[in-house]
This record gives C-alpha cells, sequence and structure tokens, in this order.
C-alpha cells in the first residue's frame, strides 16, 4: 500500500511568557541538588580553610578527606535524582496501565533546545515548562494518547488514526556533545491541540522497533 504523504504547514512557535507542563518532580530534585551541590562546596572550602593553619601531613591528610566527602555526597545525589525520576515514571506508567489496559505505552521527552513546539499556543497547560518535559504516549487500536506530569499523569490530547499521516524514526543533536539523540516523528493533520509535526525525544533502546509497532495499529507496513 502507497504511503501517504502530509502537507506540513510551518509549526508556530509558542511564546516564551505561556509556559506551556513543569515536571514538579524534575523542578524539586534540581533545586535540591543545587542546594546539596553548594553544601557540598562549602564544606569542601571550609575543610581547606582549616588544613591551611596545619603542618602539611595533617593538611593533605584532611584536604583527601574532604575531597573523598565531596564525592561520595556528589554520588549519593545523583543516585537519589536518577531513582526519584525513575520512581515518577513508574508511577507514572503504573496509573495508565490501570486506566488503558493493554495499551502500547512509550516514554518520550521534549526539549526546547533541540525541537520545535508540538502544542498549539492556548492548547497547552499554564504550568507547562516551556523549556522541556517528559510525555507518555499510550497506544491502541483506536489512535494515540500524550500524556504530561510527574507522578500523576495529565492527558494533553489525543488522535484518532486518521490524524495520523506520518510515523517515522529520526533523531536530533544532543545538547552537550555532537552525538545524535534517536526521536519519534508524527505527522498530524486537522488537530486543534497540536501542531502539523510532533517530534519527540526516544530515551529506549530502539525506536525502529517502536515505530514499526505504532505503524502495524496505523494499519501501514512498516519502513
Amino acid at each position: 500500500m502507497r504511503r501517504k504523504k502530509m502537507d506540513l504547514a510551518e509549526p508556530i512557535p509558542m511564546e516564551t511568557g505561556e509556559p506551556m507542563s513543569r515536571n514538579k518532580v524534575a523542578s524539586g530534585i534540581a533545586k535540591s541538588m543545587l542546594i546539596r551541590s553548594l553544601a557540598a562546596l562549602m564544606f569542601l572550602a571550609s575543610i581547606i580553610v582549616l588544613a591551611a593553619n596545619l603542618p602539611f601531613r595533617y593538611a593533605f591528610l584532611w584536604v583527601m578527606i574532604g575531597l573523598i566527602a565531596s564525592v561520595v555526597i556528589f554520588a549519593t545525589m545523583f543516585y537519589l535524582v536518577v531513582r526519584r525520576v525513575r520512581e515518577a515514571r513508574e508511577q507514572r506508567e503504573a496509573i495508565l496501565r490501570r486506566q488503558q489496559p493493554g495499551a502500547l505505552i512509550v516514554h518520550t521527552e521534549w526539549n526546547a533546545a533541540l525541537q520545535e513546539p508540538f502544542i498549539r499556543e492556548g492548547a497547552a497547560p499554564r504550568n507547562l515548562d516551556y523549556r522541556g518535559f517528559e510525555v507518555d504516549l499510550t497506544v491502541d487500536e483506536a489512535g494515540i494518547q500524550l500524556w504530561i506530569g510527574a507522578r500523576e499523569p495529565y492527558l494533553i490530547g489525543s488522535l484518532v488514526w486518521k490524524q495520523i499521516v506520518l510515523i517515522e524514526s529520526t533523531s536530533v543533536h544532543a545538547v552537550i556533545g555532537s552525538h545524535q539523540v534517536s526521536a519519534l516523528r508524527l505527522g498530524v493533520k486537522d488537530s486543534d491541540t497540536f501542531l502539523p509535526v510532533i517530534e519527540l525525544i526516544y530515551r529506549g533502546n530502539n525506536v525502529d522497533e517502536v515505530c514499526a509497532s505504532l505503524t502495524s495499529l496505523w494499519g501501514f507496513p512498516p519502513r
């Protein structure tokens, strides 16, 4: 069967003064990390000041103790961040599985530094963080639903399959470094909520497999 082509309009930029979902878990974690990082630096600085008034062998010992303690603090903070984000994602997934049993769940994210907005101006929740947020997709025979939120999923909007005109894998440049990041691209028509192109970063192992799964439900052969 021949693939459908779509006539893509130019995406309309969202005003930065109208924030698009703030992930409260991520925001809280970022503030907590900043505070703890400053505390660790102050601790290390105080150790160095204290060591400056000691004989060299004792000073060296105290500086090493300070460095080791700082590394432990930073490693602990990183572990807590990863764990809290994972727990929030697992909680959202559990809720979505209860609400839509049997649906395919795809975890993605949107980053303003890498991608164009995909929600129409005025259709986004007022507390949405225009810098970036996680997006969960639930996919079934009816279509695709897009969810945001920290621990509680919030439905942005739904798309029935006849509104989907393109499903493909792509990649975007990473914020740091020169490597590419896998992404999922959807072409959309006749939507009051979404712009014609939805491009989301995919953090899983194989974005092509996800596209094939979506395409099989869409009714067209995988690319």
